[in-house]
């Protein structure tokens, strides 16, 4: 059944000496999320009658921000680099 949504969190807790960031969540979205992405290092569960109502997990801090969320680094070819930036200059020329 898991946990009353009134029940379910998701921290964040920055380890400056590790270089870490260590998460904990009930919320089984975020749960989901972060098992699917492999930057997530899962570190413990806690279960409750067999099912998982929480999860650990770590992620190193220069992957992660507070603002954004884990950081996307994405791998742009020189053509699709030259296609984004014509496309930025329409855009925003005034």
């Amino acid at each position: 059944m898991g946990l009353r949504l009134e029940e379910q969190e998701t921290t964040l807790t920055v380890d400056m000496e590790e270089r870490l960031v260590r998460v904990y969540s009930s919320v089984p979205r975020d749960i989901r999320a972060m098992r699917k992405d492999a930057s997530f290092t899962l570190v413990g569960e806690e279960t409750m009658d067999g099912e998982v109502i929480a999860a650990r997990f770590t992620i190193p801090d220069s992957e992660y921000s507070v603002v954004t969320g884990r950081k996307r680094h994405r791998a742009m070819s020189e053509s699709e680099r030259a296609r984004r930036s014509e496309m930025a200059r329409r855009n925003f020329q005034k």
